[in-house]
């Protein structure tokens, strides 16, 4: 009888221990998280990105990110990377019910709508706590992520938005010699370069984001000046004044012309950059990205003979002939819901992807970087990078329509500039549907 209830009291003191371990247990579940972010155990980061092709940049991201890794082997990065496209899309759907990364790759219009939901961490302390990495960022580097007076994202890169690569030896062989300097010539080069058989200008535009960013903000910006922009985005004015509409009207001037590849809208802009590697288009809209994989993809001849131009001045427009659509534009941003180690793991990781380090590797690469770099090599820049330096040098940067705007604006708006490619609405009419999704 006493063995029995030896084993009895036994048996239940077993089960006491076992409450309590799972208790404990239970009690520190969900502090696991607390537990990776401040007690120094591993620590795991998600990062939302889009740096999955072949191009330089992406290959540097990758190769920083691995050094990273094996810097900080405590700290487990798990990478949430798609395409540039389909990343746009799947953040602004992620951001819609704040189930982001905890780091993640976002453009101003993303920030502008994640801050005021409370969904991204500010950077002002960390930037002014840290003047050794902070203090080389380039003037107005922040700009396009702030909010409030505040700064939500680090940038990625500055990039002037819009160029025009074009071919030199078809503008010869049509008999133009120099880049038209006025918005009647270049019209006029447009005509010329359809009657000899030529798209004038290959694009693909199936997502509306290539011709609303690069084509339509700068275009936009020549008719209307920055300070409508930055007054009908305050509510001072309307996308149905006569400045936006002529900014709308100035671009079916180029449709009307047959400026675009008639299938602009179904191809993707790898399609639309072959048109310009093949020779069937004389002329490629893109921003500073478009450079670096000209330079490692196009055939020889045509990297060669590519010049590079902005939109000329357009008569009677409120806009500055010597600016580009551009700035930051994509940023990193740290969501708000990090703490501790955690907070301090996903910003350390920032600092290494915006560093100096990264920044001479950035140049060197023929891209634009955030920082002021001063000692890097110049013979690994191919002629076409310098010379392209060399024509960013005093431009001042005009807003990205997608970058300053709120995503579900911008999506109004650069849908109404793919229905306007196929004459599907009139300038009118999309000024009318974007001032509606205001209102």
């Amino acid at each position: 009888m006493k063995r029995k209830r030896f084993i009895q009291s036994t048996l239940l003191a077993v089960l006491a221990l076992i409450v309590i371990a799972t208790t404990g247990c239970g009690s520190n579940g969900s502090a696991s998280k607390g537990a990776d972010e401040n007690s120094g155990g591993d620590i795991g980061l998600t990062f939302g990105h889009f740096r999955v092709s072949k191009d330089n940049i992406d290959v540097l991201f990758g190769d920083t990110l691995n050094q990273f890794r094996a810097d900080h082997p405590n700290i487990k990065i798990k990478e949430e990377a798609v395409a540039h496209d389909p990343y746009r899309d799947r953040t602004t759907t992620l951001g819609a019910s704040g189930e982001l990364p905890d780091i993640f790759m976002a453009n101003g219009s993303m920030i502008l709508d994640f801050a005021s939901k409370g969904y991204v961490a500010p950077w002002d302390n960390v930037i002014k706590e840290d003047t050794a990495w902070s203090n080389d960022f380039v003037d107005g580097a922040f700009d396009d992520f702030k909010v409030d007076n505040q700064i939500y994202g680090v940038p990625v890169k500055m990039a002037a938005v819009h160029t025009i690569y074009y071919n030199k030896a078809i503008f010869k062989e049509i008999g133009i010699n120099e880049f038209p300097s006025a918005w009647e010539d270049f019209k006029k080069a447009i005509t010329t370069l359809k009657e000899a058989g030529y798209t004038p200008i290959g694009m693909g535009n199936r997502s509306s984001v290539p011709v609303g960013s690069t084509v339509f903000s700068t275009l936009a910006d020549r008719v209307t000046g920055t300070n409508w922009f930055n007054e009908v985005k305050s509510g001072e004015r309307k996308f149905t004044d006569p400045e936006f509409i002529q900014a709308l009207e100035a671009m079916k001037e180029l449709i009307d012309l047959q400026a675009f590849n008639p299938d602009i809208n179904s191809i993707d802009e790898g399609q639309g950059e072959a048109l310009f590697y093949n020779k069937e288009a004389a002329m490629h809209i893109s921003g500073s990205w478009f450079l670096p994989r000209l330079v490692r993809e196009a055939p020889e001849d045509i990297a060669a003979n590519t010049g590079m131009a902005f939109f000329p001045a357009i008569e009677g427009g409120k806009g500055d002939a010597h600016a580009v659509a551009g700035g930051g534009g994509w940023s990193y941003a740290v969501n708000a819901r990090l703490t501790g180690e955690k907070k301090e793991a996903a910003i350390e990781l920032i600092k290494a992807l915006s560093g100096e380090k990264f920044a001479v590797a950035q140049k060197e690469i023929s891209e634009i970087p955030a920082r002021n770099v001063a000692n890097y090599d110049e013979s690994k820049l191919s002629p076409l990078a310098n010379e392209y330096s060399k024509m960013l040098e005093g431009i001042s940067y005009t807003p990205v329509y997608d970058i300053r705007l709120k995503p579900a604006l911008v999506k109004t708006i650069y849908q109404g500039v793919q229905e306007l490619l196929i004459g599907a609405s009139s300038p009118q009419q999309i000024a009318e549907k974007v001032q509606s999704a205001v209102e």
